[in-house]
């Protein structure tokens, strides 16, 4: 079961680092009901929003720099 659960958090992963957020919360949704009642899955949800966090930094900090240089792209 653990394995399971595992490779499930792994797959969330993946998804929120080619950023399908949607995609992440299905396999954090579908891990939740492998072993209810552990904090696996919260410390998953947790990687997952912090990965959505960079995310959105990054491309804030991207489209901070394309307004204060507009030619450079």
């Amino acid at each position: 079961m653990v394995v399971v659960e595992s490779m499930m958090l792994r797959h969330a992963e993946e998804a929120a680092l080619a950023g399908d957020f949607e995609q992440a919360g299905v396999w954090l949704n579908a891990a939740a009901q492998v072993r209810p009642g552990f904090e696996t899955v919260e410390t998953g949800r947790a990687l997952v929003e912090e990965i959505r966090a960079i995310r959105i930094r990054m491309l804030r900090d991207e489209g901070i720099g394309l307004l204060a240089n507009p030619g450079a792209r």
